[in-house]
């Protein structure tokens, strides 16, 4: 069976709204928390302003934001991993939005 390849643009939005959604509920009560004193608030802040950024550089002709918000998501996925110390829990937390961010770096608007 062949794949569809007229799919592949709705593919990549389910990705963009995945990750929003991923943000939102692993992100946002820390956001919300305002401890300024905390580096996981401002790592859950980047993270929310990252993918918002994603998700709107989906509208644009250049790629030049998706790639900048897909670089410093998965920088900072992978940040977290060694932040909350290396554990199979972790990485299978970190994992999702890391390879997403990494996709979006690689594969930019194309699609």
């Amino acid at each position: 069976m062949e794949p569809i390849k007229s799919f592949v643009p709705l593919a990549k939005w389910l990705l963009r709204v995945a990750l929003l959604v991923f943000a939102y509920v692993v992100y946002y009560e820390n956001v919300m928390a305002f401890d300024f004193s905390s580096k996981y608030f401002y790592i859950s802040l980047a993270m929310i302003v990252m993918t918002i950024l994603l998700f709107f550089g989906g509208f644009l002709s250049s790629a030049t934001l998706t790639v900048i918000s897909g670089a410093l998501i998965f920088l900072l996925s992978v940040a977290q991993m060694f932040l909350s110390g290396i554990s199979l829990a972790t990485v299978f937390q970190f994992y999702t939005p890391a390879a997403l961010g990494f996709y979006f770096l690689a594969r930019g608007n194309k699609g």
